[in-house]
């Protein structure tokens, strides 16, 4: 079975690095992410893994 694996990416600086607070996780409450490298916060799109030196490119352009 091939399965793709995803990954949570920061729209402003490209990371991966991302902390989903646990906060409302138990009730089913929309939370937040937030990235550990720049501190944005949001709804962060999930992108397929090997996408993401692509979409580091992208966000460069827009720098």
């Amino acid at each position: 079975m091939n399965q793709e694996e995803y990954l949570k990416v920061c729209p402003q600086c490209g990371s991966t690095e991302i902390k989903i607070p646990n906060a409302g996780l138990d009730i089913g409450m929309s939370v937040r992410d937030k990235c550990v490298e720049c501190g944005n916060i949001g709804n962060f799109p999930e992108i397929l893994k090997e996408q993401l030196d692509e979409f580091r490119k992208e966000l460069k352009k827009w720098a």
